[in-house]
């Protein structure tokens, strides 16, 4: 795992972590990165104050990960065993599992704490999971491949990735109803909210591209071409007032202006940065 200071834009650090690692989640509070290690089986947990790493059993096949409101455990999917394995961070061990569609990928907690939100890949459907029984209780047609997931900050509208249709479906979470497909770049691997702006930025893992919709009518008002290749990850940094995009084939971190969308610097990083479904900026 690497480390960059976004107010320098400089790469600071290096943290050795376990094999392939591609999900990551931030514990903004207490300093704390988690990281997912699919290959490892397994779950990196790094505290930055105190300068020490842990390493804990995760499942077979852990991708995604989503601190829990409370910060008591973590929600990390299972791809292979088609399921959510609910971890708590006193023991660092798997406390139940929720079944859930086939190969979860992206997942996300609702504002309020009281749901988790799962994209499955190959069922083309979003699981709702209701957290106080670890139950879940609906699933919601989308379209191909559905991969990535980010909600608003009210807790009413979810976005999903979907790659193989290249479009991002919209759910209104009260009605738990598709009320818009937009066609964005090939292959959509994950989408961060701009509300501040009314924006969405998507990052387009085979366009080499970023999309950006408008959040109030929903559609896709600009493109930002050849911005990398295989861009994955992507957050936004308030403070810094920037975009940052891990680009998975180009060993880079891409950082864009957030008013002008245009390229400030390439950082150049350790092989194949994922920041798989975003929420890697320690302060925003």
């Amino acid at each position: 795992m690497d480390i960059i200071d976004l107010s320098s834009l400089e790469k600071v650090a290096q943290i050795q972590v376990g094999s392939r690692p591609a999900g990551i989640d931030t514990d903004k509070e207490n300093q704390i990165v988690y990281v997912s290690n699919p290959e490892s089986k397994n779950i990196s947990r790094i505290d930055l104050r105190k300068k020490t790493k842990t390493n804990f059993l995760a499942g077979n096949s852990p991708l995604a990960i989503a601190l829990s409101r409370d910060h008591q455990v973590i929600y990390v999917s299972d791809w292979y065993e088609n399921s959510i394995n609910v971890i708590h961070l006193d023991t660092f061990s798997i406390v139940s599992k929720i079944e859930v569609g086939k190969s979860p990928a992206g997942l996300i907690t609702h504002p309020d704490g009281s749901h988790l939100i799962v994209a499955n890949k190959d069922s083309d459907s979003v699981s709702i999971v209701d957290l106080n029984t670890k139950k879940e209780i609906r699933k919601v047609a989308v379209q191909k491949a559905p991969f990535g997931v980010s909600i608003d900050s009210r807790g009413q509208y979810v976005f999903v990735t979907n790659v193989q249709s290249h479009s991002i479906s919209v759910i209104d979470f009260k009605t738990l109803e598709v009320i818009a497909n937009i066609k964005v770049g090939a292959w959509p691997y994950q989408i961060e909210l701009d509300e501040e702006k009314n924006l969405a930025y998507v990052t387009n893992q085979r366009g080499n591209s970023i999309s950006i919709i408008n959040l109030n009518d929903l559609v896709v008002v600009k493109n930002l071409e050849d911005i990398c290749e295989y861009p994955e990850g992507i957050n936004i940094s308030k403070k810094e007032n920037v975009i940052v995009i891990a680009c998975w084939f180009d060993n880079q971190v891409v950082v864009v202006d957030r008013d002008q969308h245009h390229i400030i610097k390439r950082i150049e990083v350790s092989g194949g940065p994922r920041a798989g479904f975003g929420r890697f900026i320690l302060s925003n």
